[in-house]
This record gives structure tokens, sequence and C-alpha cells, in this order.
């Protein structure tokens, strides 16, 4: 069975996806399988620190006082366009995984038509070979058959030269013994 591969995430900081800091990834594995089937950035305090440094340099543009002062629709603006961001990504993430998936069922069909097709090919085969081996046997019998009526034929045969033979050697000796020489 063909694993199903999650993409590659990675942490969003300062409105930026970005590989954490020491490059280090945790794998995720499928329970089913025990296989390793994508992994995730693991985020270290380095990148926490990164992170929070971001949060405050965006809080403090304008003294803070953007986003302090920003309306609650102005901050869920906000908010919903992460959300959009991150929401997008996961969508193409699944479409990406959704077309994988199809993929591998395409060639799994193609794989089982080609496996149904010889399948039935090799059955095909057998049938013939089966008649074929009806056939010729019983054309064996049948030559059998005439093996014998041909061996008793010539046993038949040689018993009537064996008998003419004796009565040919009868009849020259019968014909020696009168003949005056």
């Amino acid at each position: 069975m063909m694993a199903i591969l999650i993409p590659s995430r990675q942490l969003f900081i300062d409105g930026n996806w970005r590989e954490p800091v020491r490059k280090t990834r945790i794998p995720i594995i499928n329970p089913a399988t025990e296989q390793i089937i994508g992994d995730i950035p693991a985020a270290t305090a380095e990148d926490v620190d990164i992170a929070v440094e971001a949060a405050r340099r965006a809080l403090a543009r304008n003294g803070g006082r953007e986003w302090a002062s920003a309306s609650g629709a102005h901050r869920a603006k906000y908010l919903r366009a992460i959300a959009v961001k991150t929401i997008g990504q996961a969508y193409e993430d699944m479409q990406t995984q959704n077309q994988h998936l199809l993929q591998q069922v395409a060639e799994r069909d193609d794989y089982n038509i080609k496996l149904v097709s010889e399948s039935v090919k090799t059955k095909q085969g057998q049938s013939f070979l089966l008649s074929e081996k009806q056939a010729l046997a019983k054309q064996l019998q049948q030559v059998n058959t005439s093996l014998g009526s041909l061996r008793l034929r010539i046993v038949h045969n040689e018993e009537q030269i064996v008998d003419e033979c004796d009565a040919w050697k009868q009849s020259i000796s019968e014909n020696s013994q009168w003949d005056p020489v």
C-alpha cells in the first residue's frame, strides 16, 4: 500500500512562512502502518523569541497605538487575513494531497485492470491447453486402437506366411521325392 504523504509545514512568523532556526523537524507517523508520512517544524525557544519580537514590533508601530486603538472590527480583519492565509495554505496542501491520492488510485486501478486482463488470458490459455490435451489424448487412444488392430493383422499375416511357407516346403519336398533324376 502506498503511503499518503503530508506536505511539509513551516512556522508563520512576522507575516511569513519560514523554517525554524535550527531547521529541526518532527516526523509525523501513521499509527496504522508506522510509516513516516510527513514532518512538522520543531520550534525552539529561539523561534518563540523571534515570533514574540515580531509581535512587539507590530504592536510598537506608532507607539502601539495602531493596534491598541484599532476597533474590534479592524483587529478582526487582520486576524481573518491571517486565518485566510493559513486556511488557504491548508487548502492548497489538501488539494495537493487529494491529487496525489487520486493519482495513486488511478495507478492502482490500472494495475488491477492489468492483473485481471492477465488472469483472463491465463485462464483462456489454460482452457485451450486442456482442450488440446484432451484432443491429443483422444487421438492417442485412436492410434493405440489402430496399432492394436494392426498388430493383430501382422500376427495373422505372419501366421499365414508361416503356413504358406510350410505348405510350399511340403510341396517342394513331395515334388523332389517323386522326381526321377
